[in-house]
């Protein structure tokens, strides 16, 4: 009986103890960073939306100003593209 007992009690705490790992690993997987978020909407021709929050949330990005251009570029979009372009922070 005192067998079962240990059992039952290894069991509960490795539950105890798996479950927020789990639930971390989760989290970080689904906490992208806008940018990549927009690489991922980029990826899926969702052109023009794919780098506008990541360009509004960090406006010292330049990597995200210059694909908001190349977005726009792509959807022949060309006077939001140069505009996109030529705000960018500059170095």
């Amino acid at each position: 009986m005192n067998k079962i007992k240990r059992c039952w009690l290894i069991l509960f705490v490795v539950i105890l103890v798996a479950a927020p790992l789990n639930a971390n690993a989760q989290e970080k997987a689904n906490s992208k960073s806008p940018y990549e978020k927009g690489m991922d909407l980029f990826k899926a021709e969702k052109y023009a939306e794919a780098f506008k929050q990541a360009v509004k949330l960090n406006p010292k990005n330049a990597e995200a100003f210059l694909q908001l251009g190349n977005s726009y570029r792509q959807i022949e979009n060309f006077p939001e593209a140069i505009e996109s372009l030529s705000t960018g922070p500059q170095s």
